[in-house]
């Protein structure tokens, strides 16, 4: 008869400095954000009549339309990153599931892809919107063009919250994630409870291996 595996918790202490690459890959993400934050300055000096409108942009919350260019494409990348970068430092930190700094990266990234999303779709003439009224609206009996729409869900108001999202939220995710590595390096996670199952054959062989449920649930 094969005897049955022994269930068995161990502590395993998190590193020293589980935050160190985190904090490095995500001070690499923050300095091209300022990087392009700051030439935009410069060009924006340059333009001379043009930091004019500029400047009635930021005083609506907005950023300039070259920097909601690059939040709208390479940003979306670096998002995902961030939210990659604040689920490894849980899972190596030990942390519970509803703790601070992943809910609000979470929800920054949330706000900014979907913001992202919804922007795209009206870019280039609502090229996007346009496909999604002929293949899926149209034949579920919703006969509206896409400039129809625009006047309801896509209004100057809506653009503009939307603009503002697309604007402040990677920005957003930025600190958070770079404040959340920083603190990882400064502070002691808590034990991460593993278990394994320990078997003994008939050999006096010592089996051992994780436990499949532990690892579904990580």
């Amino acid at each position: 008869m094969v005897p049955q595996p022994q269930r068995v918790a161990i502590a395993v202490p998190p590193g020293t400095k589980a935050g160190l690459w985190p904090f490095i890959v995500t001070c690499v993400l923050v300095g091209i954000e300022v990087a392009v934050a700051f030439i935009d300055l410069i060009v924006q000096a340059a333009g001379g009549a043009k930091n004019t409108k500029a400047m009635n942009l930021l005083k609506k919350g907005l950023l300039s339309a070259a920097v909601i260019n690059f939040h709208m494409t390479w940003c979306i990348p670096f998002s995902l990153t961030l939210t990659y970068i604040v689920s490894s430092l849980s899972w190596s930190m030990g942390r519970k599931k509803c703790s601070l700094f992943p809910l609000l990266n979470g929800f920054a990234c949330f706000l900014f892809l979907g913001a992202a999303i919804y922007s795209w779709m009206w870019a280039n003439d609502a090229e996007i919107m346009l496909q999604i009224c002929k293949n899926f609206l149209i034949p579920l009996g919703l006969k509206k063009s896409p400039e129809q729409l625009r006047l309801t869900i896509y209004t100057p108001q809506i653009k503009l919250l939307v603009d503002i999202m697309v604007s402040w939220g990677y920005p957003a995710q930025c600190v958070i994630v770079l404040t959340d590595a920083f603190l990882a390096i400064c502070r002691r996670g808590s034990d991460r409870i593993i278990h394994l199952l320990v078997r003994v054959d008939k050999y006096d062989k010592i089996h051992v291996k994780m436990d499949p449920y532990d690892l579904i649930s990580s």
